[in-house]
């Protein structure tokens, strides 16, 4: 079983013989295929949505006796809004036919590394153009099995603007130290002991998450995992269509970027509303716009 397939709904489908005809019916009734050919070889990906943006992906290809075989099956959920374009560079997989990516973003300061949904959009444009890395504008999403809601920080719109200009400063500071500028690495080094010293002091009298209002770290030993404070921007219910399960669809900000994540409604503790925070641990997946 799939370790996601809880947060859209199939957490009940534990069993092999569930697992089958749960992957039968995305076969069988498939919203989207498509196929691409490598070599000899001819790889086809298939999905069938079981409520609104989300749903169960398939990838596998055809043998000799016509019959299709799953090579891997994972969750989904889709994301319209388009993140800012990164550098990236983009690897398969060791054990199956599968790519993760890894980009630059200053805005956190690591590499942000997520899960490649559209692999077959991929393997035609490196068919094309004979590359894997450049820059690219992406759709990123989350699944969540469990997480919890934190009330908002007291911020006022001055604070607001305030943050997203230090952001964008301290963004530009990193670019630069990335580059071997030494002023810059002494300025972040700087602001690092500044911001620390803030923090125990306030940690003497308040509690940590009125310190802390988002972050985005990396989290167990899969690459594409991160354990995230965000705030919720928006937020909706929506249905499974074949269990009735109630799922929660929110659009995630934390450290200026943004995603849709979608988690059980069983799997959270708290209720989400706009200007709340979400706390948890997310499997982060993308959609890259590759030119034509």
């Amino acid at each position: 079983m799939h370790k996601y397939l809880k947060a859209i709904g199939f957490g009940n489908y534990t069993k092999q013989k569930e697992i089958k005809q749960l992957l039968d019916m995305v076969y069988e009734n498939p919203d989207t295929v498509d196929a691409t050919s490598v070599g000899s070889e001819v790889f086809v990906s298939m999905c069938k949505d079981f409520g609104e943006d989300f749903g169960l992906y398939i990838f596998g290809e055809y043998d000799d006796l016509d019959r299709f075989q799953i090579e891997y099956y994972y969750p989904y959920v889709t994301n319209e809004f388009s993140q800012c374009t990164f550098p990236g560079t983009i690897q398969r997989h060791a054990d199956k036919f599968a790519y993760s990516v890894m980009c630059d973003d200053y805005h956190l300061g690591i590499s942000l590394i997520y899960y490649l949904r559209n692999t077959t959009d991929y393997i035609r444009y490196a068919q094309k153009f004979e590359k894997s890395h450049g820059y690219f504008s992406l759709n990123l999403s989350a699944l969540s099995t469990h997480g919890k809601i934190l009330l908002p920080t007291l911020k006022t719109d001055k604070d607001r603007k305030k943050s997203k200009i230090l952001s964008r400063q301290r963004a530009s500071l990193i670019e630069s130290a990335k580059n071997g500028d030494a002023e810059a690495i002494e300025n972040l080094t700087i602001e690092d002991i500044d911001l620390y010293n803030m923090a125990t002091k306030r940690i003497l009298s308040e509690d940590l998450y009125s310190i802390v209002d988002t972050s985005f770290i990396p989290t167990g030993v899969e690459c594409d995992h991160y354990s995230v404070i965000g705030e919720i921007l928006a937020c909706k219910e929506v249905k499974n269509r074949i269990t009735g399960d109630t799922l929660y669809s929110m659009s995630i900000e934390s450290n200026d970027l943004t995603f849709q994540l979608l988690i059980n409604q069983k799997n959270l503790l708290g209720v989400p509303e706009v200007g709340r925070r979400f706390k948890g641990e997310i499997w982060l997946q993308g959609m890259i716009n590759f030119p034509e």
